[in-house]
């Protein structure tokens, strides 16, 4: 009698590990690799990198970095 509750039990645990295993390999799929480049070497202020990065990429987001270069991120061709 305890054979039907656990065999309904391991379909469903199987079938659950399935259905998470899916999710997962799509979730890195379609989405954009991202891509950097350093804009200036020095002496970085925030609102004039972000902007420059935004001219030159459309869609990039400027970063200063702690040693005050300015790095461009965005989406590679």
């Amino acid at each position: 009698m305890m054979k039907k509750p656990i065999q309904l039990s391991f379909t469903v645990m199987i079938i659950f590990t399935i259905l998470v295993l899916v999710v997962v390999a799509n979730e890195g799929l379609g989405k954009p690799k991202q891509c950097h480049e350093i804009l200036k070497q020095s002496n970085c202020v925030a609102a004039e990198c972000d902007s420059m990065c935004v001219k030159k990429r459309g869609k990039g987001a400027g970063v200063c970095t702690t040693s005050k270069k300015c790095y461009c991120y965005y989406h590679c061709p």
